[in-house]
């Protein structure tokens, strides 16, 4: 009597660890895909700053007046009408 007690409860013992693995598995792959959500924005983030880094860098190097005038005005509508 006490053997087959102790292997049922054994068994009970192995088959809750194994809810256990299959929890933890699913909260990590949950945590995972918001991992990537979070580094795409993050790149998104990271381009957009860049390009309006470049943008700044122009504009002060148009407005230093290094180019002729019909070259400046045409940057400038250039960066005016660009998204």
């Amino acid at each position: 009597m006490r053997t087959n007690r102790f292997y049922i409860t054994l068994v009970f013992a192995l088959l809750m660890s194994c809810f256990s693995v299959f929890a933890q598995s699913d909260k990590q792959k949950a945590l995972e895909i918001q991992r990537q959500q979070k580094l795409k924005e993050l790149k998104q983030l990271n381009a957009l700053l860049f390009s309006n880094k470049k943008e700044e860098i122009i504009k002060k190097t148009v407005n230093s007046k290094k180019f002729p005038c019909a070259l400046t005005a045409l940057i400038n509508s250039l960066l005016t009408s660009s998204p």
